[in-house]
């Protein structure tokens, strides 16, 4: 082993942590304890990565045997750097062993950190892992106690092996920094001894300009205190600012949850720190302690009080410290405010929102605040100040819901407080009054502020008087009472808000209450303009149809009653309150509908979407659906409706629907067929296509119900096309395979019964029979198939293999063939070949189509005698591949299967660019000649005749794939236009009649098809195309089939003349009650 594998393997045993001696004996063979792998980690360095059981004996070992303890990684972080990636346990053991052997104690990485930084940092990172992957908690303390031990003890040896405490990393910070990081700690008053005992200066600061003291302000630590108090013994600078200019005070002030904050406050007072330092946001300590410190905010005020240079209490700024007394009241709130007061605090003060003392006092979260309000107007405080909103202390007080409200507003009138003072939305009081006093004292509220003068004719910057605002907020039995006082007290009862709707508007829409119809009889009696119309173009009529839920009848009798306009329409979609009404379809839906009809509403009045009311009833079932108070009168509005010359055949405009696409579009379940039967009765078109096409009976395809077969039923038998096509081209029978499954035999059943196409195509193709392939069903399958659905539309389907396995079954005809193959019947009829070989065709022809029974197959071939079984294997040699001789055709097979292999992997080279282009031409000539054949024509015959050969005898399964199918059919097309065997003929004789010969290549790729109907058409319009193939022969071609299956040659003649007259095959069999065909399907 050289040295280079040497190393490598070292590096492999320290990486796979392999035992101590396995180590020692490469080192020992000569293995470079200093060698550098691509990494650039030395067998050291790289030891330091696996932290296990094994790593620390490594290390040791290592390091004992002359690796270099100052070598670096491209990060320059040294084996000292190192050490934090081991197990806590193992660090200072290794530290100690690293020191003793020269490592650099304050070497930096490419951060900038010492071995110092790193233990501490370290610590850092670890605190997640000690409280959060340990579950237990015994556990967790003990891991816990013994990291700060161990810490400590790092910390101690470093230090006093000449660690610099004062070194700064990237972000400035010393070791004294990262150790007032370290608040969990519980040692943390002694660690901060030692970097103290060690030279560490507490006043250097870092990036943010923070020093060391500045973080033992901020200390949540129970020795935070004695901290403190160390740092300034040992010299610690309390004047200074960090980046924000925060001075230490400030920083204290903002700690919470800490009992000693007062105390360190009052050392900081005492040391002189100045009382009124403001930081960048213009807050001085006061200010943040009022924030930050409400449980000790009494103490702090009397600390600042006894500091005779302070002038805070005088300062702008700190005015704010009222401002957060009087947000949150408490029980030594009024204390507090009172001494502020006496400090010389200023009472009208504004805060950032333009908010006094007393706008703070009346916010919702205070409740008993009277005291303090009278405190402050004691004081001086201006009732007339206003916030940011332009609002003074009347409007708060009858905005919130406050206890006593009247109380507190007749101590707000009595200091002065101006009743009509306008905010930024142009309110009053009387308007917030009317907005969200919600309370039994709404009432004794408005009217205390009318009786001192509130203007109630004012109104909003939406143009909103107290009289709209009362009918849209307030749901209070005073709410006629109210009424009428504004009424009273001159509020324009006819104005209009910015939508131009009334107070009648607002009534109709907001109020649900039984005082509502009083209050509308009251506001006509007022005479309010009835039929005043919104900026929509709506009457009050259309809001109570829209909104009202209680008694709509009631309020609609009486607007109708009034003269109300039931004929005007809005000018959103054109509909009038009829319209709205069957929309919305609210309580006593028939007798609302009567109403408007009895009163000359328009019943065929259609809306911008040509809408009647009729089928805007219908289109709301669906949301509706579960109102069976309305499901319930549904029948009885449409009887009425028709009754009184509904038009049952308009049309929406959008979609071109009537009554029945909507009744199967959005109708749920309940009463659908008598809906129906009672618009089909009516006279309604039921073959209607709306704007895809779709008429009422794909609709009803498309949608589940638990009686689909009886209404599709009823459909059919009132005249419903199942041949309609929708704009996708499809059928309602395409569409049943999608919706009703639990119902599709009966389904399709009857729609086959009532003329339905099984071989519609839709635009992407598919037949009914592409979709019952799709359901996997053979009953499906059968159903279709035995009326005449095209198994050839089927090319273009991928079809699963569990659905292939359905069709030999559907095409099986086992006892027909059973009874043949047992029969020595027709030994007369056989097969000759040029070389005059005979055999017994009929029972050739079965065996060749036969994959049913392979062991009645195996039998058969077993009895055979062996003259027999050759002139079986003659005859399917030359029926298959157009040779006799079998030796010869097996070569051609292997040649065929060698040169399709190798012509994939030739093509695979190419396309991979592994050869070229004239490397792959020359290749391709070489595979060419393993065909062994000459002429083109030959060859073409040749690869026709081994596929067919394969796909169809060889293997069963002749469906297997889409390009399977297509070549089938191209074959069949391919062989009756092929002459290669004209010559070999079926000879038919029975009791010396006229021998009758036909070609059996031909035939027996015509009988053995599974396709026999579709392929028997096919071959038939590909034959007149392609050479004349007469009639003769077809009529011979029946006869054969009939004779084998019958045995009665002389029933074979045929009908000339339907066959003269039709050249159509399919249509012939059909009228043949004898046909082949029949016997195929007997078994349906």
């Amino acid at each position: 082993m050289n040295d280079f594998e040497k190393e490598n393997c070292l590096f492999e045993a320290i990486q796979d942590q392999k035992i101590y001696e396995e180590i020692k004996s490469l080192v020992d063979r000569g293995a470079n304890v200093n060698a550098i792998n691509s990494d650039g980690f030395t067998p050291l360095l790289y030891a330091f990565q696996f932290s296990t059981s094994e790593s620390r004996k490594i290390i040791k070992y290592l390091i004992e045997k002359g690796a270099n303890v100052n070598v670096s990684t491209q990060f320059l972080q040294t084996p000292l750097h190192s050490v934090f990636e081991l197990e806590m346990e193992s660090r200072l053991e290794i530290i100690q062993l690293l020191v003793r052997n020269g490592a650099k104690i304050d070497a930096r990485n490419a951060y900038q950190e010492t071995p110092l930084h790193r233990a501490l940092k370290d610590d850092m990172d670890d605190l997640v892992f000690v409280f959060f992957d340990d579950i237990k908690e015994n556990n967790k303390e003990n891991k816990q106690e013994r990291k700060e031990i161990n810490t400590l003890q790092i910390v101690a040896f470093l230090l006093e092996n000449g660690a610099d405490p004062n070194i700064q990393d990237q972000d400035n910070n010393t070791a004294f920094h990262l150790v007032l990081s370290l608040e969990s700690y519980s040692n943390l008053l002694e660690i901060t001894q030692i970097l103290i005992k060690n030279r560490a200066n507490a006043n250097v600061p870092n990036f943010k300009n923070e020093t060391p003291f500045h973080l033992a302000c901020q200390l949540q630590h129970p020795a935070s205190i004695q901290i403190i108090h160390l740092l300034i013994q040992n010299g610690a600078n309390l004047n200074t600012n960090t980046i924000d200019k925060s001075t230490p005070l400030h920083l204290v002030c903002q700690k919470q949850f800490d009992p000693k904050v007062v105390e360190i406050i009052r050392l900081f007072i005492k040391a002189g720190l100045d009382i009124n330092a403001k930081n960048d946001n213009g807050q001085t300590p006061l200010t943040i302690a009022s924030e930050f410190q409400k449980e000790n905010l009494n103490e702090i005020i009397q600390l600042v009080d006894q500091n005779t240079n302070s002038n805070a209490f005088q300062m702008e700024e700190t005015a704010f410290t009222l401002h957060q007394i009087c947000e949150n009241l408490n029980e030594k709130s009024i204390n507090l405010i009172n001494t502020l007061i006496q400090k010389g605090s200023n009472v009208n003060a504004k805060n950032n929102k333009n908010q006094t003392p007393l706008h703070l006092v009346f916010q919702p979260q205070n409740q008993d605040f009277l005291q303090v309000a009278k405190l402050l107007f004691e004081n001086g405080a201006d009732p007339n100040l206003k916030d940011g909103n332009n609002e003074t202390i009347l409007h708060l007080a009858c905005e919130y819901q406050h206890k006593n409200p009247v109380e507190i507003i007749k101590l707000l009138l009595g200091k002065g407080v101006d009743i009509n003072a306008k905010n930024n939305q142009n309110e009053t009081a009387l308007h917030k009054a009317c907005q969200y006093q919600q309370s039994q004292n709404t009432f004794e509220v408005i009217t205390l502020l009318i009786e001192n003068g509130a203007d109630v004719a004012c109104k909003t910057s939406e143009n909103t008087t107290c009289l709209h605002l009362i009918f849209q907020y307030q749901k209070c039995r005073y709410l006629f009472g109210i009424t009428q006082l504004l009424i009273q007290k001159g509020v324009d009862i006819n104005a209009q808000n910015y939508k131009n709707e009334t107070a009648l508007h607002f009534v109709c829409h907001y109020q649900n209450e039984d005082n509502a119809l009083q209050v509308i009889e009251y506001l006509i009696s007022r005479n309010i303009q009835i039929n005043a119309l919104n900026k929509r173009n709506q009457t009050a009529l259309h809001h109570i149809c829209q909104y009202h839920q209680q008694k709509p009848y009631e309020i609609i009798k009486l607007l109708i009653g009034k003269g109300i306009d039931i004929h005007a329409k809005n000018n959103i979609n054109g509909e009038s309150a009829l319209h709205t009404a069957c929309i919305y379809q609210r309580h006593k839906i028939l007798e609302i509908v009567q109403l408007f009809i009895e009163n000359g509403a328009d019943i065929n009045s259609t809306n911008r979407n040509n809408q009647t009311p009729l089928l805007l009833i219908f289109q709301q079932q669906q949301q509706l659906q579960f109102n069976r108070s309305i499901q319930y009168s549904l029948i009885q509005i449409t009887q009425y409706l028709i009754a009184k010359g509904a038009d049952l055949n308009i049309q929406t405009k959008d979609r071109n629907q009537t009554l029945l696409h909507l009744i199967f579009e959005f109708h749920n379940q309940e009463n659908l067929l008598e809906i129906l039967e009672l618009l089909i009765q009516s006279g309604i078109d039921i073959n209607s296509p709306d704007i895809d096409g779709q008429t009422p009976l794909h609709l009803a395809c498309q949608n589940k119900h638990d009686n689909a077969l009886e209404i599709i039923d009823y459909l059919f038998g009132h005249g419903a096309n199942p041949n309609s096509k929708n704009a996708k081209k499809q059928t309602p029978l395409h569409l049943i395979f999608q919706n009703q499954k639990p119902n599709l035999i009966p389904i399709l059943e009857s729609f086959l019964e009532n003329g339905a196409d099984p071989n519609s195509k839709s635009n992407q193709g598919q037949t009914p029979l592409h979709l019952s392939i799709q359901e996997n069903d053979p009953k499906l399958i059968k159903l279709l198939l035995m009326n005449d659905a095209n198994i050839f539309d089927l090319e273009e389907c991928e079809i699963p293999q569990e659905v292939l396995d359905i069709f030999p079954k559907i095409y099986s005809i086992n006892e027909d063939m059973n009874n043949l193959l047992k029969s020595h019947h027709f030994s007369d009829v056989s097969v000759q070949s040029k070389d005059g070989s005979k055999f017994n065709a009929h029972k050739l022809i079965l065996l060749t189509r036969f994959d049913e029974d392979e062991k009645l197959l195996q039998d058969f071939i077993e009895n055979c005698s062996q003259s027999t079984k050759e002139e079986i294997q003659i005859a399917l040699n030359f029926l298959y591949t157009g040779f006799y001789d079998f030796a010869d055709f097996m070569q051609r097979f292997q040649n065929m299967i060698t040169y399709t292999f190798e012509f994939s992997q030739l093509k695979t080279k190419y396309y991979q660019n592994q050869i070229s282009q004239d490397e792959f031409d020359d290749q391709m000539i070489t595979l060419k000649s393993l065909q062994d054949i000459d002429k083109e024509t030959e060859k073409t015959q040749h690869k026709l005749m081994l596929n067919l050969f394969y796909k169809i005898r060889i293997d069963s399964k002749w469906i297997e794939s889409k390009k399977g199918r297509k070549g089938i059919i191209k074959d069949f097309h391919k062989l009756f236009q092929n002459e290669a065997s004209k010559d070999f003929t079926i000879i038919i004789s029975e009791e010396k009649q006229n021998v009758k010969k036909i070609k059996i290549h031909q035939l027996i790729l015509i009988i053995r098809s599974r396709l026999f109907r579709e392929m028997f058409l096919r071959v038939k319009e590909k034959q007149n195309k392609a050479h004349d193939y007469s009639r003769k022969s077809f009529e011979t071609i029946n006869q054969l089939i009939y004779f084998f299956y019958h045995d009665e040659f002389e029933k074979a003649n045929l009908n000339q003349q339907i066959l003269h007259e039709s050249q159509d095959i399919k249509k012939y069999f059909k009228l043949n009650p004898n046909s082949i065909i029949d016997l195929f399907l007997k078994d349906f």
